[in-house]
């Protein structure tokens, strides 16, 4: 039997997986690569990363960023891994196990639940449980990305970096703060396109464009302000005294 070489967490990076097969001596003739999940994302050659795995016969199994591609996550750099493979790709990640059990190991990515086998767990669709409990994170990953970039962007501004840091820059910037207030204060019950946090079922209205002049405007036109832009996802206030102000004064509006 071949020696097994285990690489977990390549996300991407597929030069420096080059030089990691030379620097370890790898020979397909000799060693069994196997990868521990998560091949994907985060670097800039994920495609590559996928195709040497299936060119070198490798063991794989699902990582939690396979678990994002595949059920449609959208960030800066998942998008990037969407728009690099196509469906043979897809299909064959796809099927790549959550376990690869073997007498003397158990090849797995995000551990098994206390109490369970491995065989229990895959019954269970442990992906889909997976991909919850990684999905914060993949967001906080994304909102570290976006800041970074802000960050730069503060950087090269005329008035550059003060003596108190860019952190002091950060905390009064409005494009930085603002997604942050959002989410602590209106995300449980508004939407707003620019933002990923939002609650399944809004029970309150969509803030995006809030007080310009196109959403005054659709606040008070009697054909959009039970729509889910304004009071469609509320209980209290579709059809209620504002809406019914709003359809009896149309003529006035109008």
């Amino acid at each position: 039997m071949k020696p097994h070489l285990f690489i977990g967490d390549v996300q991407g990076c597929h030069d420096e997986l080059l030089d990691l097969l030379a620097a370890s001596g790898y020979d397909r003739a000799h060693h069994q690569l196997a990868f521990v999940g998560d091949l994907v994302n985060r670097g800039p050659k994920s495609r590559a990363v996928v195709e040497l795995a299936r060119r070198e016969s490798a063991l794989v199994v699902r990582g939690n960023h396979e678990d994002a591609l595949l059920r449609g996550h959208s960030s800066v750099t998942m998008d990037r891994v969407h728009a690099e493979m196509d469906r043979d790709l897809i299909d064959w990640i796809r099927s790549w196990p959550i376990f690869i059990r073997t007498p003397d190991w158990i090849l797995v990515h995000g551990g098994i639940p206390p109490g369970e086998t491995p065989e229990s767990a895959d019954k269970d669709d442990p992906s889909a449980k997976r991909f919850e409990a990684s999905e914060s994170y993949l967001k906080a990953v994304e909102s570290a990305e976006r800041e970074a970039e802000r960050a730069v962007e503060l950087a090269h501004a005329p008035a550059g970096i003060p003596a108190t840091g860019m952190l002091s820059v950060l905390r009064r910037d409005s494009k930085t703060q603002g997604p942050r207030l959002f989410k602590r204060y209106c995300a449980s019950c508004h939407t707003h396109a620019d933002s990923p946090a939002a609650p399944a079922e809004p029970s309150a209205p969509d803030l995006t464009g809030f007080g310009s002049r196109a959403w005054i405007a659709g606040l008070l036109d009697p054909a959009k302000i039970d729509g889910p832009q304004y009071f469609g996802g509320t209980q209290k206030h579709k059809g209620g005294e504002m809406s019914e102000f709003v359809k009896e004064q149309k003529p006035v509006l109008a």
